[in-house]
């Protein structure tokens, strides 16, 4: 009965919104530019963190923008506007540290780029920079502030915030109808970055305003690997449900040290396993096992129901094409969401281009960014709307079978949120097909 409400959900959810998702973009040009055809060049800008913390994920997404770059140019140019256009990107290793962040954006805005696919903390402060020079900065899931009133050109993925306002709803009490039942206290652990402790300011009060005390509430450095302490804090607070509020790849070690003391609480995760590679997945093993964390796209290679590739407004041609393609080129251990993130988003961009046509008034492009055009790329439905933040609708799914040789494992899709409005936790639409009742115990065998 369960699984035939999330399936009624999806339909409903899709009679009015997939209208507009059906505004599929075609591909770039795949004939050659004719002979004598003037070829120009449109600045593409790639800031992302290829070493420190967050290299783990922004490195394979990095290698997605190259493929969509790539892509286009071999297919003869970008036509804009009646023009041709050939993609120089230029790639800058942020490290995820603020100074160097910052010194990268006014390189980049100076080497003439117009739009910049954007992986890095210290957006604000970049904003002094590409917001007077009307450059693009497309973000990967940061706070709400950073699009804030009088903000004309930054637009966000909100893969993260808004995410984490739904995890709110689908934590009840006893014979609460949503995924965790039987849940009366939280242990919130939160890293030390931009994003999570933007998080963790939201999601304390939604969790009070339901009644769910927290019983463990700290925050850990990025890059910590060794959880002992705090996994022995956590097991002596004794809660019924622990949410990981944590998006560094080291957070994976969590698992295996947990289950190492005889510890597997039922878990809600941020960091997204499913979207690491193999070997992450191999490093978590079985002892996570069990835990439901977010998915925002249905992973490259994995099979998934119609229903799915609908809801989130994934285009099944181009994510299996790019899962073809892309692995032959930079190997499976790169082969992972934040690839797919980066191939779409940058998609999604030469879409707007196209859209807007021109590569020279960014007001006109900014403008296409916040009609309520779609594009559907290979992860997603892309459409930023006038708050300039694209708020996903995001499934939930439960792992299961983690394979600690093949770095595989099995994912089983549990629920499907999407935001009225993503400050607010409560005005949520969230449909579940199954209850977890955290009054039993996970077992991860």
């Amino acid at each position: 009965m369960k699984k035939k409400r999330l399936f009624v959900f999806v339909v409903s959810l899709l009679s009015i919104p997939l209208i507009a998702l059906c505004l599929i973009a075609s591909r770039a040009p795949k004939e050659k530019a004719p002979p004598g055809e003037e070829v120009k060049t449109f600045h593409f800008g790639n800031l992302v963190a290829l070493t420190g913390n967050m290299a783990a994920l922004c490195v394979p997404a990095s290698k997605g923008v190259e493929l969509a770059v790539e892509e286009v140019n071999e297919a003869g140019g970008l036509l804009v506007g009646g023009e041709r256009y050939m993609i120089e990107l230029h790639t800058y290793d942020g490290r995820w540290d603020p100074k160097t962040e910052v010194a990268g954006a006014i390189k980049l805005v100076n080497e003439g780029c117009k739009i910049i696919h954007w992986m890095a903390g210290a957006g604000i402060a970049a904003q002094e920079h590409t917001e007077p020079a009307k450059v693009i900065m497309a973000a990967w899931g940061f706070p709400w502030e950073w699009v804030r009133e009088g903000i004309k050109y930054t637009f966000i993925w909100d893969n993260t915030g808004s995410c984490m306002m739904l995890y709110p709803n689908l934590i009840g009490g006893p014979g609460a109808d949503t995924l965790f039942t039987n849940v009366r206290t939280v242990a919130l652990l939160t890293e030390n970055s931009v994003m999570a402790i933007s998080i963790r300011d939201k999601m304390r009060p939604a969790l009070e305003a339901k009644g769910i005390k927290l019983v463990f509430d700290e925050i850990l450095e990025m890059g910590t690997t060794d959880f002992s302490t705090t996994i022995a804090k956590i097991k002596k607070a004794d809660p019924d449900l622990v949410v990981l509020n944590q998006f560094s790849a080291d957070s994976i070690n969590f698992y295996p040290q947990a289950a190492g003391v005889g510890y597997t609480p039922w878990v809600l995760n941020m960091d997204a396993i499913i979207s690491r590679s193999a070997e992450a997945k191999r490093l978590a093993g079985s002892a996570a096992n069990g835990i439901v964390e977010y998915m925002f796209t249905i992973p490259p290679g994995e099979e998934a129901p119609d229903w799915l590739y609908k809801g989130l407004g994934i285009d099944k041609a181009k994510l299996d094409h790019f899962s073809k393609v892309f692995p032959k080129k930079y190997g499976m251990e790169n082969f992972t969401l934040g690839a797919v993130g980066g191939y779409s988003f940058t998609n999604a961009m030469f879409f707007h281009l196209q859209q807007a046509g021109t590569v020279e008034d960014m007001d006109a492009v900014a403008a296409s960014l916040e009609s309520d055009i779609v594009y559907n790329g290979a992860m997603c439905g892309w459409s930023f709307g006038k708050d300039h933040m694209y708020t996903m609708r995001y499934g939930m799914a439960q792992l299961w079978d983690i394979d600690e040789v093949t770095g595989t494992l099995r994912a089983e899709y549990v629920a499907v949120g999407h935001a009225l409005d993503p400050f607010v936790s409560p005005n949520w639409e969230v449909y579940v097909g199954k209850n977890i009742d955290v009054s039993k115990p996970r077992v991860i065998e």
